[in-house]
């Protein structure tokens, strides 16, 4: 049929009787494809997040960023997963076909008097028993004395995960599965999880070499505990007989120290030289505690310090209060020097 034959029965179907059984169930059909389109991108699109997350399970000691941590707050906590190394078991087999194995808690183990002296053999490695995950594939040379021995190394995934899901790939949906890999031989291994929620039952897995096609070597239930409010301790305030007072020339050039004589403040006060023509106040320094007694401090001032009056001052942190010490002129050299009366 060319393309002017199918045009013409594209034409007939449209031009047919609006009463026509079949132009009616046509039109149904139609109809009901055009509702199922956005239903069919709904699947679509949930399946292509579960499987990112099944990739991002099964893949677990895959490179890549970390999901986001889930938002609690500042009602945060920690919380520390430990386990034990495992058992190891491997398989031998050399070009006849003969095999044998052997089980180690270490990092090695060795077989003995069934492969012929300097031959090649080879050794699989996996978690626990024979139905384990393999960790290691390896080769050795059997040694004159029959003897061949099979080393590896250990990697864990541990996945933790809110226990009100029903599994990680749940949670991942949330970004509430959190993964981390741990590389080591220890005999026994930890990880610290940070900002989790606090008072939470948490699903713990730890597998090896991964949690998708891994063995699970621990597989429990940890509750976080609950948030505590950190306490914070105040500022002690000045007591209600604090006093200050600039010991010094009314004059002083810049660059020369000015004597605070002061009581009854906390240690770290800022001491400031403060202008009444519109200069910005002048950091000098903090107190030392002068809650027992009276300390006098020496405070060095600026050499570039703008000419004018200026007066001397401790401001406190809780209550925010200016204590006023005294009033003193930074001028050049030239200007005449008092003592200030006191």
């Amino acid at each position: 049929m060319n393309i002017v034959e199918r045009a013409s029965v594209v034409n007939k179907w449209f031009d047919r009787d609006p009463t026509d059984h079949k132009y009616i169930f046509l039109m149904m059909i139609l109809g009901f494809a055009v509702l199922l389109l956005p239903l069919t991108g709904l699947f679509i699109i949930s399946s292509n997040q579960s499987t990112r997350i099944n990739a991002q399970i099964s893949n677990i000691e895959g490179v890549g960023p970390m999901p986001p941590l889930p938002v609690c707050g500042e009602e945060c906590t920690s919380m520390t997963v430990s386990w034990s190394r495992p058992s190891a078991l491997a398989q031998f087999v050399d070009s006849r076909g003969r095999t044998t194995t052997c089980t180690g808690d270490g990092l090695s183990c060795m077989v003995s008097g069934v492969f012929t002296p300097n031959s090649d053999i080879n050794y699989t490695v996996r978690v626990k028993n024979t139905t384990g995950a393999i960790i290691k594939a390896g080769t050795d040379k059997v040694t004159p004395k029959k003897q061949a021995t099979a080393s590896w190394s250990w990697k864990y995934a541990v996945a933790v995960f809110p226990s009100s899901y029903r599994d990680c790939i749940e949670a991942g949906i949330h970004n509430e599965c959190l993964i981390k890999t741990v590389a080591n031989d220890y005999s026994q291994n930890s990880v610290v999880y940070n900002n989790v929620k606090a008072a939470t039952e948490y699903m713990v897995y730890v597998c090896a070499p991964n949690c998708g096609e891994g063995t699970a070597i621990l597989q429990t239930k940890q509750t976080t505990p609950a948030f505590v409010v950190p306490i914070v301790s105040p500022i002690p305030s000045p007591t209600s007989q604090a006093y200050c007072r600039y010991v010094g020339s009314s004059v002083v050039q810049p660059g020369l120290p000015l004597a605070v004589s002061h009581s009854g403040f906390a240690e770290g006060e800022s001491v400031v030289l403060s202008s009444a023509t519109g200069i910005s106040p002048v950091a000098l320094g903090k107190t030392i505690s002068s809650l027992g007694g009276v300390q006098t401090q020496q405070f060095a001032t600026p050499t570039t310090l703008v000419f004018g009056s200026y007066q001397i001052k401790i401001v406190t942190r809780f209550p925010i209060v200016n204590f006023p010490c005294g009033d003193v002129g930074i001028f050049a050299p030239s200007a005449t020097q008092t003592p200030v009366a006191y």
